[in-house]
């Protein structure tokens, strides 16, 4: 009985092995170094507090723009406050858009 093709039982089924090396085989996708460069760059970019974009009038202007849109749109409204409930909090997100002129923030 030869125990080469045998699978353990439950595991997904694998194609058989064919003669090619992976050394042979070729890549399935290729990327630019430079767009990956530019992806790790994009992400480190992006601000996590206020404090941080607060410092930036690029980063004010775009929460700016954003509140007036949402003005604009009435897509958001404040409510009165009931007595006997509390308040919850706002968080804002800041993320760069991939079509947007990234700035490194100091």
């Amino acid at each position: 009985m030869e125990k080469r093709n045998q699978q353990a039982p439950g595991s997904p089924r694998r194609p058989p092995q064919s003669e090619e090396t992976e050394e042979e085989t070729p890549p399935r996708k290729t990327k630019l170094l430079s767009d990956i460069y530019e992806t790790c760059n994009f992400v480190m970019m992006e601000p996590e507090s206020f404090e941080a974009v607060a410092k930036h009038e690029v980063w004010v202007q775009a929460m700016e723009e954003e509140i007036k849109m949402i003005e604009k749109n009435n897509t958001w409204e404040l409510p009165e406050r009931p007595k006997d409930k509390e308040v919850i909090g706002v968080k804002w997100i800041y993320k760069t858009k991939p079509d947007g002129e990234a700035q490194a923030l100091d």
